[in-house]
């Protein structure tokens, strides 16, 4: 039988929720919330992504176990910026139009991470020259036209055999 979500069982829920919701690392929000590891909270955040249900739908389908309060207030803030939206667009005023257009992107960003539609996490990508296809070619060009030149060529492969200093 499955383990129950240490997350979801800590007495800081709510404020832990607020972090993710809010894009804080997990390193961070591990960090201030003792018995919480970064990993539990990636386990956790398909919970708080379940709490978020379409917004504008009617349905309550998606509503957490706690009474739902992050979801009421992205449903609140959402339907009455569409309300402002709509009444400016009415009435001719475009600023203000802008204004609510740029608060449901807001409202929509903060739907995204949630969702995991959003990830601004860094990104690390590692390659291995000795083991890409590309770069040994190179390598074996570059070598083949030293052939003629001995010293050149022994220098050349020392220089690429070498790991970068500093």
């Amino acid at each position: 039988m499955a383990r129950p979500c240490t997350v979801c069982a800590h007495e800081e829920r709510e404020a832990i929720d607020s972090c993710l919701v809010g894009g804080v690392p997990y390193r961070t929000i591990s960090k201030r919330h003792e018995g919480v590891s970064p990993s539990s909270l990636s386990r956790h955040r398909a919970h708080v992504t379940a709490a978020i249900i379409p917004l504008g739908s009617g349905t309550e389908t998606g509503t957490r176990a706690d009474g739902g309060t992050l979801l009421a207030q992205l449903r609140g803030l959402y339907s009455r910026v569409e309300g402002i939206l709509s009444r400016a667009e009415a009435d001719g005023r475009p600023s203000t139009a802008l204004a609510a257009i740029k608060e449901a992107r807001a409202i929509l960003e903060t739907v995204a991470r949630v969702t995991g539609e959003l990830d601004e996490r860094p990104v690390t990508n590692v390659i291995n020259l000795h083991t890409d296809e590309e770069f040994v070619a190179v390598q074996r060009r570059l070598l083949a036209a030293l052939a003629p030149y001995p010293q050149a060529r022994i220098a050349a492969a020392e220089a690429l055999a070498a790991p970068e200093a500093g």
